[in-house]
């Protein structure tokens, strides 16, 4: 195998056990923390990591493959130092500012507490990469880039097309979308309202055309001691029909009502006999829940509303005020109707703290005097 024919001896970095990026012979990389706002440009590539415990610099340590396919680390004064990782467990820190020779094809370093792999492997096709073409990770990425893929990767499904289970999977996560269920109640309560009124439409015609039936039998010839009973009968039974319902019954209906009644009737003398049998054999009765449970006073209205949720782009106040993802405070940073929402957040950037703090708004600086985090990261400046 000829010298232009063999692979290519490039290096994998791997943090926390996830493949980043590989560099082939000349190629070098600065490895650090993912700042709140981007760092000036030195020239280098950067490997920008996510670390929430902040244990990580934000200009950490530089890794340098040479020309011959031999690595290097420098550690460019982190806080916390860098450490290579013994077969035992054991740490042996890396001087700063001094180039450390890698002396195995993999080795494992811990940079604060994130653990960074370096292997050495082979291209199978180096032929495959164009000249001139940069590796990967060559480009400065944007802050908000992250946040950019994943507000378009993220397609919101139609919400009336959704079952109660797909629902309450899709809050599981976050930010989701929220959706108004006043449209679905309003559309029902139309749909009720239009068939009662089709209902009642054909009621009160019967009723227009069953006047005149009620009056032949004042014009049929009977005798002279019926009428007066009959007619006397006749409003007896029509006042309370035209008191209850006002509109005509026929008489199948009203002896079905009549019918419903009694077995209402009978199943209510039912349900005070077996009451009075329980009562007897020492059965007391109990309430449906206890004097000053959670049940009562929600009956009672005894908790307060909820206050009014602000959304922005998907995001709402409620997220600004409790997540603990970074990526969605830097996202939510940029909407000043979430800034105040913002600084009640108590697990917020130190960075974020600050940059808060400096924009003078009443709101905001309120809720910053309650917060319990931003009074701690006070305390850490000050120490």
């Amino acid at each position: 195998m000829s010298d232009g024919q063999r692979p290519i001896r490039q290096w994998a970095v791997t943090i926390n056990g996830v493949e980043k990026i590989r560099l082939s012979p000349g190629q070098s990389i600065e490895i650090g923390r993912k700042p709140l706002r981007p760092l000036p440009d030195d020239g280098m590539v950067r490997l920008e990591v996510q670390d929430k415990t902040k244990s990580m610099s934000k200009r950490h340590a530089s890794f340098m493959v040479g020309d011959d396919g031999s690595a290097s680390l420098r550690d460019l004064g982190s806080t916390n130092g860098s450490y290579v990782v013994q077969d035992d467990g054991d740490l042996i820190r890396v001087p700063e500012d001094s180039d450390y020779t890698l002396q195995h094809s993999a080795e494992r370093f811990q940079f604060g507490d994130v653990l960074v792999d370096f292997a050495q492997i082979a291209d199978p096709a180096p032929e495959q990469q164009e000249e001139g073409q940069a590796p990967a990770g060559s480009q400065v990425p944007d802050l908000f880039s992250y946040a950019q893929d994943e507000s378009r990767n993220s397609q919101m499904p139609d919400e009336s097309n959704l079952s109660v289970d797909d629902i309450l999977d899709l809050r599981a996560g976050e930010p989701t979308g929220i959706f108004q269920a006043e449209g679905a109640r309003s559309r029902i309560d139309a749909l009720h309202d239009q068939a009662v009124s089709q209902r009642q439409q054909p009621a009160q015609e019967q009723g227009h055309q069953a006047q005149p039936v009620q009056a032949q039998p004042e014009e049929a010839p009977v005798e002279e001691s019926e009428p007066e009973s009959r007619y006397v009968d006749a409003s007896a039974q029509a006042e309370p029909a035209e008191s209850d319902e006002l509109r005509f019954q026929p008489l199948g209906a009203a002896q079905l009502n009549q019918e419903r009644q009694e077995r209402e009737s009978q199943a209510a003398d039912q349900q005070q006999a077996a009451a009075a049998d329980g009562t007897e054999e020492g059965q007391a009765y109990k309430p449906a829940f206890e004097p000053g449970s959670v049940f009562e006073k929600v009956s009672r209205g005894d908790f307060p509303q909820d206050d009014q949720v602000v959304e922005v782009d998907g995001m709402t106040s409620d997220d600004a005020k409790n997540s603990t993802d970074f990526s969605l405070q830097f996202e939510m940073a940029k909407h000043t109707q979430l800034l105040p929402f913002l600084a009640m957040n108590p697990s917020l950037y130190d960075d974020l703290y600050a940059w808060l703090s400096a924009q003078g708004d009443e709101d905001i600086d309120a809720a910053l005097e309650k917060n319990e985090g931003y009074r701690e990261y006070l305390a850490a400046t000050q120490e």
